[in-house]
């Protein structure tokens, strides 16, 4: 049987080589299993990959039988100490810096030749490769198939234990040393360098959760929570939080802060029930401890629920009290958040003049702290009221430095924000091709961070768009996809939305007949939420 690259196996064949790191022997050995594997099995059984690719074929050197056997020669050419910071350096994962090595590699204790002239030996047999970072940082990184090997090596050594627990240490250090800075002047710096150290991160949580000391691990989860939010990494975040919230009980400043991280997660995603469980929790906790913070942000996080809810005066008293509390602690930063939220509040009660002075006083204090995360949505805002004003020039100009600032730090929220409230003004003014390309956009970000209020909203200018282009069928699908996900966590809309929506109903229902409407408008509210939104984009301008 001849085999045939297809539309199927193609995705599979494509991260086959991928985790072959692209080497030739490596997939050319892959190839000589595909008659008994399947490229979509094969992919499942590549964690096994040194035991799995081997070819006795007996025109092939013994070296070149296996992956495992090319590996191990180069290997076998490397002195004692070479040997030595190999294995060790498979605990890292996607790669790693000089400052890392030196820290958590015993074997450069011992050395007594300049430790770069050793990795320089293992970067020219290539088995670690030297990659160069925008601020001229040495990385260095291993190929998944070589670090396979190398961790087996490191296992044999029998310091496995305690070399983990180092690189644990190590990134822990440096998520707490990056946290209180990813509000402030030098958040970009910070957020970059935890982005490039992910796979690392990924790996010291990994450990923190199975030690019997759960605080080590809890600690990096605080830590680390801001830069999920910002970054757009909800789903993990939430995860790896409700892990280590399940193994730390009792009346902790750690398990407050903990539910402090999680509850503002769960809020950014719209699962408002179990974020008011989280904040509900953690202001009780606050309370019992004495800690201001822990109260403030549970305030917080029950505010935006009050919010979402439509629930205006409770928000603006929840906020009151935590901006209070703020004030009280001396927390510039976190007193300007606050002047945006109550702003928020303000605009959705259609107090124009009033959001504009609390939007302008939050801007003024986050350019002092040099926020500009938290610039970038109070921009957005400010955007928002200029368009209630009817000043779209004036909101389009605030829309695109929101967007700007936000792509910069590559904030996943506020980049999808933005660019949905530039595709409303694009629908406002007949450029709808720009506006589809933005809304599909949104409507990808929303979807990767779970944001179903987002997705609602990119429904909804979706739908504006497939209306005026006569694609009445899925315009009336997509305004019903919408209103099921308002629904699904309570967030109903604002009165001007609301009177748009139903005009609009009102004119799908007349043009299609009240039949077919129904129809369509059911099956819209039933249909699975990922079809629905790879059906909104494959819409057309």
């Amino acid at each position: 049987m001849n085999f045939q690259l297809t539309a199927a196996n193609a995705p599979a064949i494509v991260e086959i080589c991928h985790k072959l790191d692209g080497l030739p022997l490596a997939i050319e050995l892959a190839a000589a299993h595909v008659k008994m594997l399947p490229p979509q099995t094969m992919l499942k059984h590549l964690k096994h990959r040194l035991q799995l690719l081997k070819d006795e074929k007996r025109d092939r050197t013994k070296r070149q039988q296996t992956l495992r056997g090319a590996i191990a020669w180069s290997y076998d050419l490397l002195n004692d100490d070479e040997k030595k910071l190999f294995a060790q350096l498979a605990v890292f994962n996607g790669g790693c810096t000089f400052d890392a090595i030196m820290t958590v590699c015993p074997a450069v204790e011992e050395l007594t030749n300049d430790p770069l002239d050793l990795l320089k030996s293992l970067v020219d047999k290539s088995l670690l490769r030297l990659q160069e970072q925008e601020d001229e940082n040495l990385r260095f990184q291993m190929l998944h198939t070589i670090r396979d090997f190398a961790l087996e090596q490191m296992a044999n050594m029998g310091d496995e234990a305690e070399i983990q627990h180092r690189h644990f240490a190590y990134y822990l250090n440096l998520a707490e040393e990056a946290a209180p800075a990813l509000t402030g002047t030098d958040q970009k710096l910070w957020l970059d360098q935890l982005e490039s150290e992910l796979d690392n991160l990924h790996a010291a949580l990994w450990w923190g959760s199975q030690q019997p000391n759960i605080d080590l691990g809890s600690r990096l989860t605080v830590a680390l929570w801001r830069f999920w939010l910002t970054r757009g990494y909800l789903h993990e975040g939430r995860r790896w939080l409700d892990t280590f919230l399940g193994q730390v009980n009792g009346p902790t400043t750690m398990r407050a802060r903990m539910l402090e991280g999680a509850s503002v997660l769960a809020c950014r995603q719209k699962d408002y029930e179990r974020a008011s469980v989280l904040a509900t929790e953690a202001l009780e906790l606050g309370r019992m401890l004495n800690n201001q913070e822990t109260m403030a942000s549970a305030y917080i996080s029950l505010a935006e629920i009050a919010y979402m809810r439509g629930k205006s005066e409770n928000a603006t008293a929840l906020f009151e009290k935590s901006l209070n509390i703020r004030r009280t602690l001396g927390d510039k930063r976190g007193t300007a958040s606050l002047l945006n939220n109550l702003g928020n509040v303000a605009l959705r009660q259609g107090q124009l003049n009033q959001a504009i002075e609390l939007f302008e006083e939050s801007q003024t204090l986050l350019r002092e702290v040099g926020d500009q995360q938290a610039l970038a949505s109070v921009l957005n805002n400010l955007g928002e009221v200029e368009r209630r004003r009817d000043n779209q020039e004036r909101a389009n100009l605030l829309y695109e430095e929101s967007l700007k600032l936000s792509r910069v730090l590559k904030y996943t929220w506020g980049i999808a924000a933005a660019l949905n409230n530039l595709g409303g003004i694009a629908c406002s003014q007949g450029s709808y091709e720009y506006a589809l390309n933005v809304y599909k956009e949104s409507l990808d970000l929303f979807h990767q961070m779970g944001d179903k209020f987002g997705i609602a909203l990119s429904f909804e200018g979706l739908a504006e768009i497939a209306y005026s282009q006569k694609h009445l069928e899925q315009a009336t699908l997509l305004f019903a996809q919408a209103e099921m996900l308002r629904q699904s966590i309570g967030a109903p809309a604002l009165q001007l939305e609301s009177t748009a929506r139903e005009n609009m109903s009102t004119t799908l229902r007349s043009a299609l007949g009240s039949d077919v409407f129904e129809s369509i408008w059911n099956r819209g509210r039933t249909s699975l939420l990922d079809q629905a939104i790879a059906e909104a984009q494959t819409l057309a301008s």
